[in-house]
């Protein structure tokens, strides 16, 4: 019997002409914002739009015309089938007469009696079918051409407020339609899959559809940067060139063009392009090193010795966290914008912590004569992080005020995270021989960067003249579990999957600054930083001439081997296990991680794992004994850290990087254990710089 649901076909029908009505009615809606947004809209820019505005609309008129098609090519195919299966029904009764009249002859012919023949009035019906029909509907939308594509200039206007009127009404438009576009395929899909009589040929009308739909988000998109845009610019005109780096989310510009714009446009606007445009700078942030380095130099003054050349300064006083930030950049020109970063940002946060205390006093006064406490709570909820991110700031300033003669300190990184991260050269990273980069641990922070650094301080010290050494708190690392909220990611190894990509990172862009003079390159990597640091030693595009850990909290599982780290050599110093209630110096917080992580338990002074351990506590003349797990205590006690200066262990980490292995101290053979002390002493993990 033939295939095709009558009611099926209704549905589709009845489905194509109420989508074709929305479609109109969403356009008629989408003509008044184009309307609304072209009335101020002015120069190369708003032709653009307009012409983008001309080809959506004549494809929403082809569309249109397809769903028309769609619903008069399946009512003429439902006309047809009735026919088909009208026919196919005379013919059918009409065989069935026929076999009776034939088994009647028989009978006749048995009986020798002759039969009254009805033929004449009981024509057989045609046997030929009726030609199949075919519902094919074809819709292409053209594809649209957003930007100048290099053949315009000159400046263009508009008013913010009347471009936005478009994007909201665009991405309106595309939740409606895309709720059309459901129920027109769902109807589609029950008419192929119950009427296989008729034939189907291209239903390219659906996927068009939904391009079209997906073009009206990309079109709010692009309008919504380009309102952005010039309302950062205080409602002024912008020049092509601007306008072009706002590109669309499905077209973005290539890298070239992206680059250029950089080094072409005049301050006011990329600070507009990027107050409109956040996305840019991390579009920017993943350019490779070394094309990044190309463009720089070529920005660069022809005489080398000039310093910058005024369009270097205009895009480092202009971009400082961008710039400051993007490896491939000399480190001198990090710096510089680094500096001018650090400063806008402490004085935007006081500015706002001035603002916020001054608010405080009304609503303190407030909440006293209306016992309501609400906003107070709000205020200071508000206040707390700002003062948190000004103490960073201002160890990140005292850090660098903090030189030594002969070693001076570069910022070669600053963050707008939440708190900054950032790190501090001690020595110039663009011209020294000897580098390396020092990885914290569980609880540090930039707050810490003063004391951080003093241990980076320390092992420059000892490596001497042409030496830079990084103190790198460039990942946030897993906080110290305690009271009210035990956080125990330091056990987990997400954080330093993060931080290991990030150091990989820095390690790739010191390598294409470098490349003409490759420095003999180290990693001393404390605590959780081991951990991190472990995972960027297996990157593929990783190499460094030395690896040192430092009372590791464990290496992850899968790192079994010392030959599994792209590092040349590598080095363990590692203080004795104290644990709980063990009166004797020692380290009390490493052992927790490598005991207790199911992610990273491998313990690197493992005679099998086939690193070199050396001494950390021998004491007399092989230097100071490390007592705790920090890496910098400082004097005011008798205790010592890994990284503290006159330390056995600082001492076998300089000789460690020159690859000196006969002047290591050896490891001290384990201590005979004393029964805990009945009284547990507080809790490791107060201990700081994990």
């Amino acid at each position: 019997m033939l295939q095709f649901d009558q009611e099926s076909a209704r549905r589709l029908v009845q489905t194509a002409e109420v989508v074709l009505s929305a479609v109109q009615t969403e356009r008629r809606l989408l003509d008044v914002a184009i309307g609304s947004a072209l009335g101020d809209f002015r120069g190369p820019y708003a032709r653009v739009f307009e012409e983008n505005c001309r080809s959506d609309s004549a494809d929403y008129g082809v569309l249109m015309r397809a769903l028309g098609r769609l619903a008069d090519d399946v009512e003429i195919a439902a006309h047809q089938a009735r026919r088909e299966l009208e026919r196919l029904q005379e013919l059918a009764a009409w065989q069935v007469r026929e076999d009776e009249r034939d088994e009647r002859r028989r009978q006749s012919a048995a009986a020798g009696v002759p039969m009254v023949e009805d033929v004449v009035v009981d024509r057989m019906p045609s046997d030929v079918p009726f030609a199949t029909p075919e519902v094919s509907v074809a819709f292409t939308p053209v594809p649209r051409h957003r930007g100048s594509r290099g053949g315009q200039s000159g400046l263009s206007s508009a008013d913010p407020e009347n471009l936005r009127v478009f994007v909201r009404q665009a991405n309106a438009v595309a939740p409606a339609l895309d709720d059309a576009l459901a129920r027109l395929r769902s109807g589609w899909v029950n008419f192929t899959s119950s009427c296989g009589w008729v034939l189907t040929g291209s239903s390219t009308f659906l996927s068009g559809f939904e391009y079209l739909v997906q073009e009206e988000r990309v079109d709010a998109a692009w309008i919504e940067q380009i309102a952005n845009a010039f309302e950062a610019a205080g409602g002024g005109s912008l020049s092509v060139p601007a306008l072009d780096v706002v590109a669309p989310p499905l077209a973005p510009m290539d890298e070239r063009r992206l680059l250029r714009a950089l080094s072409d446009l005049p301050a006011d606007e990329l600070t507009a392009l990027f107050a409109a445009s956040p996305d840019l700078a991390a579009r920017i942030g993943r350019i490779s090193p070394a094309t990044v380095s190309t463009w720089w130099a070529g920005l660069a003054p022809g005489d080398a010795s000039a310093g910058f050349s005024d369009r270097q300064k205009l895009l480092l006083s202009t971009l400082p966290t961008l710039l400051g930030n993007l490896e491939g950049l000399p480190y001198g020109a990090r710096d510089r914008a680094n500096r001018i970063g650090l400063q806008q940002d402490l004085d935007a946060t006081a500015k706002e912590i001035e603002e916020i205390e001054r608010m405080l006093v009304v609503a303190s006064v407030a909440a006293v004569l209306t016992c309501d406490p609400t906003v107070v709570a709000a205020l200071e909820m508000k206040l707390q992080p700002l003062k948190e991110r000004r103490t960073c700031l201002e160890s990140i300033d005292a850090t660098l005020g903090a030189a030594q003669k002969d070693a001076p300190r570069f910022l070669i990184s600053l963050t707008a995270d939440r708190p900054p991260l950032a790190a501090v050269s001690i020595g110039d990273l663009d011209t020294a021989s000897d580098v390396s980069f020092t990885v914290p641990g569980m609880g540090t922070t930039t707050k810490d960067m003063e004391t951080w650094a003093t241990g980076a301080q320390t092992v420059q010290t000892l490596r001497g003249e042409g030496s830079a050494v990084v103190a790198w708190i460039g990942y946030k690392t897993p906080p110290m579990p305690s009271p009210p909220v035990f956080d125990l990611s330091v056990l987990g190894i997400a954080d330093a999957e993060v931080g290991g990509t990030a150091l990989a990172s820095a390690l790739k862009g010191l390598d294409v600054v470098r490349r003409e003079s490759p420095p003999h390159l180290g990693v001393i990597a404390h605590s959780f930083g081991s951990t991190a640091a472990a995972i960027t030693m297996t990157d593929p595009g990783v190499h460094v001439d030395t690896f040192v850990t430092l009372g590791s909290a464990g290496l992850p599982n899968w790192i079994t081997s010392a030959k599994q780290l792209h590092a040349d050599k590598v080095y363990v110093g590692q203080a004795t296990d104290r644990k709980l209630g063990d009166p004797d110096p020692g380290d009390e917080a490493s052992w927790i991680g490598r005991e207790f992580s199911p992610w990273h338990s491998v313990n690197p002074a493992d005679p099998a794992f086939g690193a070199h351990v050396f001494g950390v506590e021998t004491g007399g003349d092989a230097g100071l004994p490390v007592t705790k797990h920090d890496a910098v205590v400082g004097e005011a006690t008798d205790d010592r850290g890994y990284l503290d200066r006159g330390t056995e262990c600082s001492r076998n980490v300089d000789w460690a990087l020159q690859g000196l292995d006969e002047k290591l101290t050896p490891p001290s053979p384990p201590r005979k254990r004393v029964p805990p002390a009945p009284v547990l002493p507080p809790s490791p993990w107060n201990s700081s710089h994990g």
